[in-house]
């Protein structure tokens, strides 16, 4: 901090902002509200409340206490369990109806129906399939944007709460 000071790259503040700044403490103190003040004793304990034994303590309750609850979802997980996994319906070029849960594993499922170069994985956007099929679902102004990609069309899309079991 003392080389930001010397060197220029930190300047102090403007009497003006001093003074503005002292007005609303004192206004504040006047009208008896609670003015958050950080003194070394209060920075002490909250250094202490953080110490690494009560941090490892809490986690275990928290895990211990969600011992037997439902997961929503795994964030991670590459089937239909994932969180923002949806319901699809779509209709393949040779008009075969496809539908399941999370579009990434509805491709993997049918690959035999894609070119090879759309399956191209490329990284966390998924490759070009699932893209292009997501695509089809985007609207402008209450329609949708694209009717088909390469013969492919919406079926229907749903969330995990519709999704028929």
């Amino acid at each position: 901090m003392r080389k930001q000071w010397a060197n220029g790259s930190r300047v102090k503040n403007s009497e003006a902002t001093n003074k503005k700044v002292s007005d609303g403490l004192k206004r504040a103190y006047r009208e008896g509200r609670k003015i958050a003040t950080i003194t070394s004793e209060s920075a002490k304990i909250a250094r202490a409340a953080r110490s690494q034994e009560d941090i490892v303590e809490a986690n275990r309750k928290n895990g211990i206490a969600r011992i037997g609850t439902e997961a929503k979802g795994m964030f991670n997980s590459k089937d239909e369990n994932n969180h923002n996994a949806k319901f699809w319906v779509l209709k393949s070029p040779g008009q075969k109806i496809i539908s399941g849960m999370n579009l990434h594993k509805l491709v993997r499922d049918n690959a035999h129906l894609f070119l090879h170069q759309d399956l191209v994985w490329d990284g966390s956007n998924g490759c070009n399939a699932t893209r292009c099929l997501r695509n089809l679902f985007k609207l402008k102004n209450g329609k949708h944007v694209l009717n088909s990609w390469k013969g492919w069309m919406i079926g229907d899309k749903m969330d995990r709460e519709e999704a028929p079991q």
